[in-house]
């Protein structure tokens, strides 16, 4: 993340700006670490390299707001509407590689309902 040296620099930061066409947001909040999301991201880290996936953007971040079905995974791709699973495990992780992120379908299993308003889509 870029230095912000004034309010209007971190006004006009817009966070969606990137080269990658996926970009995998894996909450590590307390309850995420607390309920594997270390692990989780490791897979998906592992996965892409091994497979040699390319434009992808994996992120940790803060709490996605779902303590109650942590480890929580957003994924944002070109042309899909946000998705937001929970209860994300290993094996969950490389089937979102593989059926959502590299097959395009939505996985109908474990989606949650964000919480909040999106301030990037306001």
């Amino acid at each position: 993340m870029p230095k912000f040296n004034s309010i209007n620099d971190f006004e006009n930061y817009n966070i969606r700006k990137s080269n990658a066409t996926v970009k995998i947001l894996v909450g590590m909040g307390s309850c995420g670490i607390a309920a594997g999301a270390d692990r989780v991201y490791n897979a998906f880290k592992n996965e892409i390299e091994q497979r040699g996936l390319k434009s992808i953007e994996l992120k940790k971040v803060g709490c996605l707001g779902l303590c109650f079905s942590e480890p929580n995974v957003e994924i944002i791709m070109n042309d899909f509407p946000d998705i937001l699973y929970g209860r994300v495990d290993e094996k969950f992780a490389v089937r979102i590689l593989e059926e959502h992120i590299q097959d395009k379908k939505i996985i109908n299993e474990n989606i949650y309902d964000k919480p909040f308003i999106d301030p990037l889509k306001l």
